[in-house]
């Protein structure tokens, strides 16, 4: 948030041992903020939020309901953590709500595997008025025929939507494509034959050009292994110059206002060099050697984000967040403590300074 706080989300019960269902707000030493008083909060997962310019806070996910109040996949909080009742979503969202972004109007962009919202046939991708309405003026045609992972709300008004369908509004799109901002598709943006898989994450460079992650492995048939950059039109960028790439799944990403590019995901290597699930690439897409992780993570990472201070943070595997959060042993790590914290064998939530160190 603008105030440093930190937005969590996943399928965890409890944070350092105080119960927290699926949600919670942390200070910015990593305690928990118990101002943020969000009750019973999601009965299943939140996989998603994002931050109004007043303090509201959007979420989605899997759940059915927040603090015993019925809310079908989407709902959104006060700054303090208990539900806006004026946000009004009816039944809401039939399958997952993946992604949310917020337009500059208020009007919320949303991205999932649901196939209707408040019982309207919307495949997929929708857009929601600032009282939780659907919005009719967003006209998608047939959508997308599958998953929409990832939506990315471009400076110009137009939308990228990434995920594993092959088809949006009858026309063909392998897993990425541009919307204008009526829902329509942006035939401007010429994908070709795009990715051969699943592109799981999308980020935007100071000059627009796109980096994408995923499980795919070519792109319009050249080898680009879970990761690359295409330019401003939907072509492949060539001098995005990755070699071997990843050698498994890219699940996140972020752009340092360096341009230097963090990834995260399920793979052991980049290029051939060891880099265990998070890496940082140069501007140009090789590694940076100067990100020294150590022996990295132990298991994948899903998520990445710059803050505004230049540090970086990091969510791992359900199971993980469960155990960082139910211990009581886990201390903030800044630079100055890394070398203790090696030292001594122990574990500690490093704040990005400290992965900016290693940055």
């Amino acid at each position: 948030q603008s105030d440093d706080k930190i937005l969590i989300g996943g399928n965890f019960t409890t944070y350092n041992g105080t119960a927290r269902n699926r949600v919670a707000r942390l200070n910015a030493d990593g305690t928990l903020d118990t101002a943020f008083v969000v009750g019973t909060a999601a009965n299943s997962s939140v996989y998603s939020f994002a931050v109004q310019s007043d303090g509201k806070i959007i979420l989605g996910g899997n759940f059915a309901s927040f603090n015993g109040t019925s809310r079908t996949r989407i709902a959104r909080l006060l700054a303090n953590g208990t539900i806006d009742t004026s946000f009004s979503v009816g039944s809401g969202a039939n399958g997952i709500v993946h992604s949310i972004d917020i337009q500059s109007d208020g009007k919320v962009l949303i991205g999932g595997a649901f196939t209707s919202y408040n019982a309207n046939l919307i495949n997929r991708i929708a857009r929601l008025n600032d009282n939780g309405s659907l919005d009719s003026g967003f006209s998608v045609g047939t959508g997308a025929d599958d998953t929409v992972f990832a939506v990315e709300l471009k400076l110009d008004g137009s939308i990228l939507i990434a995920g594993s369908f092959t088809d949006y509004d009858g026309t063909s799109r392998n897993s990425i494509a541009r919307l204008t901002s009526d829902g329509s598709l942006d035939t401007g943006f010429v994908v070709e034959s795009g990715a051969d898989g699943q592109v799981k994450s999308i980020t935007l460079q100071a000059d627009s050009k796109i980096i994408i992650g995923g499980q795919f492995t070519t792109y319009n048939g050249i080898s680009k292994k879970y990761v690359a950059r295409l330019n401003v039109n939907g072509s492949l960028d060539v001098d995005f110059a990755i070699g071997t790439g990843a050698n498994n799944e890219v699940y996140a990403m972020a752009v340092q206002t360096d341009g230097k590019i963090i990834i995260g995901g399920a793979f052991t290597s980049y290029n051939n060099s060891s880099a265990n699930y998070i890496a940082r690439l140069n501007a140009d897409g090789t590694l940076d050697s100067t990100f020294n992780i150590g022996s990295g993570a132990d298991n994948p990472i899903y998520s990445v984000l710059v803050q505004p201070d230049g540090k970086i943070l990091v969510g791992l595997e359900r199971l993980e967040l469960e155990a960082i959060a139910n211990r009581d042993d886990i201390s903030k790590a800044s630079i100055r403590d890394l070398a203790v914290i090696v030292a001594q064998g122990k574990s500690a939530a490093t704040t990005v300074a400290a992965t900016s160190h290693i940055a």
